[in-house]
């Protein structure tokens, strides 16, 4: 399939653009996915780059079809999808990657899934499932709930009108609430605060001299651009992705193994006192890193302190994880993990279990 083909499916007329042109170009398609979504975006962490990494592939749950000119890269991936009941279905995506702060974002329009196509089917089969077949080499770049905060704070402090319109907190108990009302960001932090949640997701309205837009950002990594200047989000959405990539450069770049005769132990202190104390907490704990199908726990002690031993089935880290009080744990890595599964493991705790700070050494054994 040539370029000027590939590219076709997904505007119809793109010539020799910028990544910028192209993106707008694409987020003025016709509508003919959920109204209120114009481009997703997913920015990625790793070497090499999409293209390269996804050329590899040699498995057979997709069907893959790649072109590239002038730095953009386009991709058409193919699931079939066959559940335990009912028929079969096909999910197809079509998407870009193009270079993006230091690392890698993913451009899906709202074009790119047809009438008939079923959105969750596109996105979580076609985009996230698809880039997560190449972990560890290619990481989803997953701002934390505190690096969500602070962009909407330094949002709010632009020249300008900053609004949030909908926005939904996950609690450790309860799980996610969502509240759909306009806001000023200090009113959000305020609920989240009194209520004892941690922000998940958020919608907001920006306004200033230099443009407009709605957009959406969430934990996940994905961004929902719905309306707008693409141009001005793409310019602010680059410091919470430089924000993400920095928390992932403490403990250094995907594909690397840690050194040779080192471990490396991270501590980690959550934002709560007593968020593991108790057998259910602790087995909740458990339960969060057990849900990354990446992950084998073995409990060798609950009480009274926590030990966990932790394999990663895709690439062969091994962790052992401790906490002998109720708002901290140590992770230990063994002298083959890699950084990519260590992050990915934080990543995890920190989405699904509690908000939390870490700091890593290398420690010579």
């Amino acid at each position: 399939m040539g370029v000027k083909t590939l590219t076709e499916e997904f505007s119809g007329h793109l010539q020799d653009v910028s990544v910028h042109r192209l993106v707008a170009e694409l987020a003025h398609v016709a509508p003919q996915g959920p109204p209120d979504i114009a481009i997703v975006f997913l920015p990625l962490w790793g070497e090499g780059g999409p293209f390269e990494a996804f050329g590899s592939y040699a498995g057979k749950s997709y069907r893959l079809q790649q072109d590239r000119a002038d730095g953009l890269a386009f991709h058409r991936v193919e699931k079939t999808i066959r559940p335990a009941a009912g028929d079969e279905r096909k999910a197809i995506g079509l998407f870009a990657s193009f270079a993006f702060s230091d690392g890698w974002l993913l451009a899906m329009t709202r074009d790119d899934w047809l009438a008939g196509r079923n959105f969750t089917d596109v996105i979580e089969n076609c985009l996230t499932g698809f880039a997560e077949v190449f972990y560890p080499y290619l990481v989803a770049l997953t701002p934390s709930a505190l690096g969500l905060r602070r962009f909407l704070g330094w949002l709010d402090d632009l020249e300008g009108d900053m609004r949030v319109l909908r926005s939904t907190m996950r609690f450790s108990e309860r799980g996610f609430q969502t509240t759909q009302r306009s806001e000023g960001i200090g009113d959000t932090l305020d609920r989240l605060e009194e209520e004892g949640g941690f922000l998940h997701k958020a919608t907001y309205e920006l306004r200033t001299a230099d443009g407009r837009y709605v957009a959406t950002i969430s934990r996940d990594g994905l961004a929902h651009f719905h309306e707008g200047d693409v141009q001005l989000f793409l310019q602010h959405f680059r410091q919470l992705v430089d924000r993400a990539m920095a928390d992932r450069a403490v403990l250094g770049p995907a594909p690397e193994e840690l050194h040779e005769g080192c471990f490396q132990g991270v501590d980690l202190t959550f934002d709560r006192a007593g968020l593991l104390s108790g057998i259910e907490a602790t087995e909740r704990f458990v339960d969060v890193i057990e849900s990354d199908p990446a992950f084998v726990v073995t409990v060798l002690h609950g009480n009274p302190y926590l030990h966990l031993s932790v394999i990663d089935v895709r690439d062969g880290s091994t962790f052992s994880v401790y906490s002998h009080q109720q708002a901290t744990a140590k992770i230990i890595a063994g002298p083959s993990a890699s950084r990519a599964s260590l992050n990915r493991m934080i990543g995890r705790i920190r989405r699904d279990f509690a908000e939390l700070q870490w700091e890593g050494s290398i420690v010579e054994v």
